[in-house]
């Protein structure tokens, strides 16, 4: 029983350190209210090569078969030195924080170019600096 306090413990820490250490910037917003932000502390640079986190938060939910969304998460590849980027995993969430979609987008799409005056060229500019 005491193994299983200390597992469950330990488990529940690691949870904490990721999801209480995020430091999200906001860094645009669209026309009908979403707001965009990235995760500063999610930042990581491997010889030009960056991964990191990214929210999208709605101002009105968006309505799919799976159910409403308010928040989107996604985890990023992006090759500073190419201009290429890829969403390599997303998740969903509704008004009370519950997961309702996750996808790993990994093998099923393809890096893009960062376009001029894109979200993504906004992005690029401050996890490429």
């Amino acid at each position: 029983m005491t193994k299983k306090i200390v597992a469950a413990a330990f488990l529940f820490s690691l949870f904490a350190s990721v999801v209480f250490s995020a430091d999200w910037v906001f860094f645009g917003s669209s026309n009908d209210g979403k707001t965009y932000h990235y995760d500063r502390a999610s930042v990581k640079n491997k010889g030009g090569k960056v991964t990191f986190a990214t929210r999208l938060v709605y101002a009105q939910p968006e309505k799919y078969y799976y159910g409403n969304v308010n928040v989107e998460e996604d985890e990023w590849w992006m090759d500073c030195r190419n201009r290429l980027c890829q969403i390599t995993y997303e998740r969903e969430y509704d008004e009370n924080g519950k997961l309702v979609h996750s996808l790993n987008t990994r093998t099923s799409q393809k890096p893009e170019m960062v376009a001029p005056g894109s979200f993504t060229e906004t992005l690029y500019q401050h996890v490429c600096r």
